[in-house]
């Protein structure tokens, strides 16, 4: 469990410009983890005092120059133990005075949970501008689906309207005028009920019943 990450996904479920938050959080991270000089003496009651608009109150994350050099060496390295200079692992702890300082060991913990949360965000944030994914609808299937919803090309030259049908698709224009002419009637290579199964699935998928209702009767009467 991470309870940056929880906090962050109950802020989201709130706001309206969901895309915003995240963009906005990752930015105020930034900007807090980035020290030009990390070990140089600094005016800590300043730094505590600074704000930011993130969804957490930054300034309470501990000692700001400890807090980033753990939060970037385990970014960069996916470890933090080596920059403590001890050994840690799950089951063991071998460390030195640094550990029975049980202040600056909980500090360690939520840089790390704090690194973590920052790479889901990034992770979400990719998920998000992600481009939307091609139809997984065959040509074939595409083409039904337009019969379906009610496409008749019936008084059009059957070459022109496959040239165009394909030009708007995307598709193939040869297999398009060929496909034009297995739409309707029996079962054929194009209406098959594999075919009509995957179109059924997307009318429902919109609650056309009345669409819906149409292609299973269809498909009782190819499995006849």
């Amino acid at each position: 469990m991470n309870h940056f990450i929880d906090t962050f996904k109950e802020k989201l479920e709130k706001v309206e410009n969901k895309e915003f938050l995240v963009d906005n959080e990752i930015n105020q991270i930034q900007k807090f983890i980035s020290n030009d000089e990390p070990y140089q003496e600094i005016d800590f009651e300043v730094a505590f005092m600074k704000e930011s608009n993130s969804v957490f109150n930054l300034n309470e994350l501990g000692n700001p120059v400890f807090f980033n050099d753990i939060f970037n060496h385990y970014m960069m390295y996916g470890e933090y133990q080596s920059i403590l200079g001890n050994v840690i692992s799950d089951d063991e702890v071998l460390l030195g005075d640094i550990n029975d300082d049980e202040s600056v060991m909980e500090i360690v913990k939520e840089a790390v949970c704090f690194a973590d949360y920052y790479k889901w965000l990034k992770s979400f944030g990719k998920e998000k501008h992600k481009p939307k994914s091609n139809s997984s609808l065959t040509h074939k299937q595409k083409m039904l689906a337009l019969h379906y919803l009610g496409l008749d090309l019936g008084k059009y030259d059957n070459t022109k309207s496959g040239n165009i049908i394909g030009e708007i698709l995307g598709l193939d224009k040869g297999n398009s005028r060929k496909y034009l002419s297995y739409l309707s009637g029996g079962k054929n290579n194009v209406r098959t009920v594999n075919n009509l199964k995957a179109v059924l699935d997307l009318f429902d998928s919109q609650q056309l019943n009345e669409v819906s209702n149409i292609i299973k009767k269809d498909i009782e009467l190819l499995t006849k």
